[in-house]
C-alpha cells in the first residue's frame, strides 16, 4: 500500500522566466506553508524515467522469486513508485513538522510521471504569456528570440499532452495563469489553498498584496539577476514587457514559432490580453477542486455563473478575478 501523502506542493513552471518563485512566495503567506529545505528548485522530475524503471524492475524480481506470495499480488507497481516519490518529498520537511512543503522546479519534462510518483499530492502546473517569458529571457540571459520561442513552446506542447484531455487529466492536477496570479493574488492564493489544504489559518492579505520582487528581469541589483527580495516600484508591471521593445517581425518570428501554444492556453494576439477577457473558461476553487477529482469534495459553496461550452483541448484556470 501507499503510504499516506506527505504534506507538500509540488509546483512545476513550464519554463525558467515563469514565475515559480513568485507562486511559491505566493502559497507561503500562509503561515502553515513553507518552501522545501535543501535545493531551491528540486528537478525531481529530471531522472525520474530512472526511478520507474527501477521500481518496475524490482516488482519483477520479486515476482520471479515469489509468484505466490499474496502481498505481491496485491500489491502494484504504482505502490512502489509512489512510495519512493513520497519519500523524495519527505527530504524537503523538518521531521514531525504541521507545514505544507513546497517543491518547485521551472521545468515541465516527466509531467505524466506525475500521477506514479505522487499520487494525491496537489501539483500546480504554472503557464505564463509567451511573449513576456521570452522577453524575460532575452533581458536575463540573452537568449534568442527564435530560440526561447521554440523551448516555451515544447513546454506548452508538453503540458496540453497532459492537460488537453479533460477525461485524462489526473486527479490534483491544476493549471495556473501567471496573469491571474499577479492581477488577483489574494483570489489566487484561496483557491491554490483548497487544493493544498494546510491548517486553517488567517492569511494576511496586505502581506500577498505586496509581496516582494524577486529574480525580475528588470529589478536587479548592480551584481546582475538576482534571487535576494527587492522592493516592489510603483508601476511595476511584469505582464508588458514585450510591448516596449518588439517590433513587427519580432511578433511575426514569435508567433510563427509558438503560436499553437499560445492558441491552445488562450492568449489573444493582439497588443495584450487581460485575463479578464482571455478566451478560456474559468471556474472557482472549490468548482476547480470537485472536478479534477478530489475525493470527497463538497459541492461548491457559492454559485458559479454559467459558462459556455469548453472547446476540446482548453485548459481549465484558476477562476475570475475577484
Amino acid at each position: 500500500m501507499i503510504p499516506e501523502a506527505p504534506r507538500a506542493v509540488v509546483v512545476l513552471g513550464c519554463v525558467p522566466r515563469s514565475g515559480t518563485n513568485y507562486i511559491a512566495d505566493v502559497l507561503c503567506c500562509h503561515p502553515r506553508v513553507v518552501t522545501a529545505a535543501g535545493a531551491p528548485e528540486d528537478h525531481f522530475l529530471r531522472d525520474a524515467p530512472r526511478l520507474i524503471a527501477y521500481a518496475e524492475s524490482t516488482r519483477a524480481h520479486w515476482l520471479a522469486l515469489w509468484p505466490d506470495w499474496p502481498e505481491l499480488r496485491v500489491a502494484s507497481i504504482n505502490d512502489l513508485t509512489g512510495a519512493l516519490g513520497h519519500a523524495l518529498l519527505e527530504m524537503g520537511a523538518t521531521s514531525g513538522s504541521p507545514e505544507v512543503v513546497v517543491h518547485k522546479t521551472p521545468e515541465v519534462g516527466g509531467l505524466h510521471l506525475t500521477p506514479r510518483l505522487w499520487p494525491n499530492v496537489p501539483v500546480f502546473v504554472l503557464v505564463r504569456d509567451g511573449r513576456a517569458v521570452v522577453e524575460s529571457m532575452r533581458r536575463s540571459w540573452g537568449i534568442k528570440l527564435d530560440v526561447a520561442a521554440a523551448r516555451w513552446q515544447r513546454s506548452i506542447a508538453t503540458i496540453q499532452e497532459t492537460f488537453g484531455d479533460p477525461a485524462g487529466r489526473p486527479d490534483d492536477r491544476l493549471l495556473v495563469y501567471y496573469e491571474d496570479l499577479t492581477t488577483d493574488p489574494v483570489g489566487s492564493l484561496d483557491t491554490l489553498l483548497d487544493h493544498a489544504r494546510p491548517d486553517s489559518q488567517a492569511v494576511d492579505t496586505e502581506l500577498v498584496k505586496t509581496l516582494p520582487v524577486r529574480g525580475s528581469s528588470t529589478e536587479q541589483p548592480e551584481s546582475g539577476l538576482g534571487w535576494s527580495p527587492v522592493e516592489r516600484p510603483a508601476g511595476f508591471d511584469p505582464l508588458r514587457r514585450w510591448e516596449e521593445t518588439w517590433s513587427a517581425a519580432d511578433h511575426r518570428t514569435f508567433w510563427a514559432i509558438a503560436g499553437e501554444g499560445m492558441d491552445w492556453l488562450g492568449y489573444g494576439r493582439g497588443e495584450r490580453v487581460s485575463p479578464a477577457t482571455a478566451d478560456r473558461v474559468r471556474i472557482s476553487g472549490l468548482a476547480a477542486r470537485r472536478s479534477l477529482g478530489a475525493p470527497g469534495a463538497p459541492a461548491p459553496a457559492r454559485v458559479v455563473p454559467p459558462q459556455p461550452a469548453r472547446p476540446v483541448g482548453r485548459p481549465v484556470s484558476l477562476g475570475s478575478p475577484r
